[in-house]
């Protein structure tokens, strides 16, 4: 199976409880339940249906919405609750007429959102995304963007505000020349933006696009490129403060790549990171500024013994849910359990620290300090070594976990200084923001007060007057 079959789905549930769902060979829904020590307890087939496409979504009460679409075009909306699902028929496709492809479901605040695309078969270089919203059982379509994508099924990628407007960039073809594009929904308006913005260079193909909305809403692009078959990670972020506000930012990323990878970009706590994952290797990129400046965080190989694979993930679990942000998750597994995030990065690091103290310690073929003219205990040198190596590793890793824990440490003391310098800037920026409001409120009551001044003044000079009784009980009626 491939590093980057992304027709896997991880759910955590908030009591840590994993369901993992995937197509079988013969494109059938299949699901295994995992307990909260990542161990397999059971595994099911959804559904006897032959599936196009499937996606799915976790809500507040740790209920899963899946949507699928079969051969016929028929789309099914299923709910999973208690252990017992439920299900209905949504609507059906033109399949005769349309080709569909990249189905997606978010459950946002109650309401659900499927975004789909499609392309005629008379003349499928062009393509249109749909959006549905749906929202207690009444059910809105809107078109988000038509565009070329020549015989290229396009991707797109999206994320949601604390506004609850939806950030999208796509990837369109023209010329044989793929192109990132960004555009919106404005939810207070229901309408999506038809003017969407380029953020890709048009001489270079772009694919793979990837956004990301943080917890200041700061919106994050990911995306490949490739120039004569050498491939390169390219980001750029459009903050919400600051100078650079509304203003798309390209950073430079330190690191080059020569093959073709899937990255994963989320937010921890108060840091953004990238995981960039090939069959040999993981490498890891921080930034602690809200992706001004990236840095190499680690670099992890991967032993051949261990096969990494990628997954889309949606979590309840409060631990994850209150401090990250992510919509794709690495995964292995081992034996009847499967090992996920830092519980994945630490087996490696053990497995492969195991390895080497093994491999450092077994004595070479050639080696001039073994006699061979006499009989050696093969076994019982071999008992004596391994019992020996489990104490020094145990030691080893005590050791690493002490300081590992230091570090952690250290680094949450650093990551917290750094916030803190954040907060006090947006202080100023905010104290800024108010003594100009201030002093233009000053200003208008100053205005204001010199009205009020010719208006009594005017009043008195009509008082002065001599008036018919009447006239203003024309306008102010009097008991």
């Amino acid at each position: 199976m491939s590093i980057f079959n992304m027709d896997n789905y991880i759910i955590k549930n908030s009591t840590g409880e994993i369901l993992k769902f995937y197509l079988d060979k013969n494109n059938r829904i299949n699901y295994n339940i995992y307990n909260s020590n990542f161990m397999l307890i059971d595994q099911f087939l959804f559904s006897d249906d032959i599936v196009s496409d499937f996606s799915l979504d976790i809500d507040n009460k740790d209920r899963v919405h899946l949507i699928y679409t079969t051969k016929e075009g028929t789309l099914y909306y299923s709910l999973y609750s208690n252990s017992k699902w439920a299900k209905k028929t949504l609507t059906k496709f033109d399949t005769r007429s349309n080709s569909y492809s990249n189905l997606k479901m978010k459950i946002n605040k109650g309401n659900v959102h499927i975004l789909y695309s499609f392309s005629n078969l008379i003349n499928p270089n062009v393509w249109t995304i749909q959006h549905l919203i749906g929202h207690k059982g009444d059910w809105e379509k809107i078109n988000v963007i038509s565009f070329t994508s020549g015989k290229h099924t396009p991707t797109f990628s999206f994320d949601f505000d604390k506004f609850d407007n939806i950030h999208m960039i796509y990837n369109s073809v023209t010329e044989n020349i793929g192109n990132i594009y960004y555009t919106f929904f404005n939810n207070a308006a229901r309408i999506w933006n038809h003017v969407p913005k380029l953020l890709s260079e048009h001489q270079n193909n772009s694919s793979n696009p990837h956004l990301l909305v943080d917890k200041i809403d700061n919106i994050h692009a990911l995306w490949i490129i490739n120039k004569n078959n050498s491939f390169e990670l390219k980001y750029k972020h459009l903050n919400q403060i600051g100078s650079s506000k509304n203003i798309w930012k390209e950073e430079v990323l330190p690191l080059s790549i020569q093959e073709h990878i899937y990255p994963i970009i989320y937010e921890e706590k108060d840091c953004l990171k990238i995981y960039i994952t090939n069959k040999k290797k993981i490498l890891s990129l921080v930034s602690n500024d809200y992706g001004s400046s990236w840095n190499i965080d680690d670099t992890i190989s991967i032993p051949s013994e261990i096969k990494i694979q990628n997954a889309k993930y949606l979590t309840n679990f409060p631990v994850e849910k209150n401090t990250q942000k992510t919509f794709q998750v690495l995964y292995y597994f081992n034996d009847n359990q499967i090992l996920l995030k830092q519980d994945l990065l630490d087996y490696i690091y053990r497995y492969s620290s195991l390895n080497s103290d093994v491999n450092n310690s077994v004595p070479s073929e050639t080696s001039n300090s073994i006699d061979t003219s006499e009989k050696i205990d093969v076994d019982s040198y071999t008992q004596i070594t391994k019992e020996e190596e489990f104490e020094q590793i145990k030691k080893y890793f005590d050791d690493l976990i002490s300081r590992s824990a230091l570090v952690d440490a250290l680094s949450n003391i650093s990551n917290n200084i750094k916030n803190i310098e954040n907060i006090n800037k947006n202080f100023a920026s905010h104290f800024k923001d108010m003594d100009n409001t201030i002093l233009a409120l000053k200003e208008s009551i100053d205005v204001n007060n010199q009205c009020l001044i010719e208006m009594q003044e005017k009043f008195e000079e009509l008082n002065s007057k001599t008036l018919r009784k009447g006239f203003f009980s024309r306008f102010f009626k009097r008991d």
